[in-house]
């Protein structure tokens, strides 16, 4: 790569010296931020698929490039080509970083639990046992290392908490919605309250950040969801995509308010939630409306004002049925967006975007 050198200043990647990206870690979380302080999305600093769907994020919608996402995330480009080309075959399957041979995870949920409550046996005899019972060979190591009570924890808590995650493994074929915990609401103080377009209600924390190397014109507050979400905060997007607004679609999507389907019916989504469906499912590239039975209720939740439920397969399939039924011309489906750009269409009530 390009190295810019000024006088006596270490090199540094040309990358670094033209990208709008910046990275502000916190604690929990880091938040990435188009200069000069746009909030764009959030990952988790300690998962993995976290970080890559936030690096999906901002390639897909042409925020940033390979090279620039690259080096915000501190991966190889190859890395970032690798699993985006696979994200692209496989939706979300294909941003879980696959383990063969021996490196596959073998302390599954069960053998850690038989770990941590078996009690007045040694180390070589945990082993003789599991081996027995499981059929699993461990060292005394790492039998060791998961009776300290680290090893694992945030993988137990992906089984025990995450549908979502439980979904992608087993490969169930539905999700009940109504099991994932409603989020608590926080206390906002009126003047950290923004208020985005189409109903939606995010309150936002100010907290200090850490002292970084970058350079920026206004100062940057670290920035939490109250709807906070294991797989990158994407919709701290979505102000961003209101803003810049491309093809004009999460604009039309705004604008149609006025011809609400039985909008005052509390499990009706009404004109506008169904086209921020649409518009959901079109730019996030989803092949089909099947895929939808993955998406995080508490993220696609803050599109439509509702942080804990998300419209199942079957809800789709009735709207697009009752369009198919209405005669809803392609016209009214595209409204005035450039089909050069994105083009959304129905065959036997399926969604693609091409």
């Amino acid at each position: 790569m390009e190295q810019i050198t000024l006088f006596d200043e270490k090199p540094v990647p040309t990358v670094a010296k033209t990208s709008n990206l910046i990275a502000i870690p916190g604690k929990k979380e880091t938040v990435v931020y188009l200069k000069p302080h746009t909030p764009v999305v959030a990952f988790k600093n300690d998962d993995i698929l976290s970080k890559r769907m936030a690096a999906a994020l901002l390639i897909q919608t042409k925020i940033g490039t390979v090279d620039e996402v690259a080096f915000l995330m501190g991966w190889a480009v190859s890395t970032v080509y690798t699993f985006i080309r696979d994200y692209r075959e496989k939706g979300p399957f294909g941003l879980i970083k696959q383990k063969t041979g021996p490196s596959h995870l073998k302390v599954t949920p069960e053998i850690h639990t038989y770990i941590i409550e078996t009690k007045g046996k040694t180390y070589n005899e945990l082993v003789r046992s599991i081996q027995e019972i499981h059929g699993i060979s461990l060292s005394m190591a790492m039998i060791s290392y998961i009776k300290t009570g680290i090893a694992h924890k945030e993988q137990l808590n992906l089984f025990a908490y995450d549908p979502f995650v439980e979904s992608l493994i087993t490969e169930v074929e539905s999700i009940d919605t109504k099991a994932f915990p409603v989020e608590s609401k926080m206390e906002l103080l009126e003047s950290n309250e923004l208020l985005m377009k189409g109903n939606v209600e995010i309150g936002v924390n100010q907290e200090q950040i850490p002292p970084s190397s970058v350079s920026i014109p206004n100062p940057i507050s670290e920035v939490e969801t109250v709807l906070d979400s294991r797989y990158a905060g994407g919709f701290l997007l979505l102000p961003f995509l209101q803003k810049i607004d491309p093809a004009g679609l999460f604009r039309k999507a705004q604008e149609v308010t006025n011809e609400d389907i039985e909008s005052s019916k509390t499990h009706a989504y009404g004109m506008q939630h169904w086209m921020m469906t649409l518009v959901f499912l079109l730019w996030f590239r989803f092949s089909s409306i099947e895929q939808f039975k993955f998406v995080q209720p508490q993220e696609f939740g803050v599109l439509l004002g509702s942080g804990h439920r998300t419209p199942s397969v079957k809800t789709l399939r009735r709207y697009f049925k009752k369009c198919v039924d209405e005669q809803v011309t392609e016209d009214w489906m595209l409204q005035s967006f450039d089909s050069r750009k994105s083009v959304l269409f129905t065959n036997n009530f399926t969604c693609y975007p091409r």
